[in-house]
């Protein structure tokens, strides 16, 4: 798993290339579509890296909290099921 700082350096360096592209493309209207559509393609493919990777990183926070508190995901749904069932007698 990439550091925090390789994650900054790579959304830098998209961030670099965008304006770069923005400028020389944007001040020539025959290519202001080029630069739109690759620059909306090179920012969703690194936003849908970024939430792989936070979907990564929730998974291990969970799979952490639930050793910890020394239960299973089948727990955890049982406490809720228990808990609505409770809320709908009151």
């Amino acid at each position: 798993m990439p550091s925090a700082n390789e994650i900054a350096s790579e959304e830098q360096k998209c961030i670099d290339n965008l304006c770069t592209d923005f400028k020389t493309k944007m001040s020539d209207d025959l290519h202001t579509q080029d630069f739109l559509n690759g620059a909306f393609l090179e920012m969703l493919r690194l936003m849908n890296k970024l939430l792989d990777l936070l979907k990564k990183v929730l998974q291990q926070l969970k799979e952490k909290a639930l050793k910890r508190a020394g239960l299973t995901e089948e727990d955890v749904a049982c406490f809720i099921e228990e808990r609505v069932r409770a809320e709908r007698l009151c």
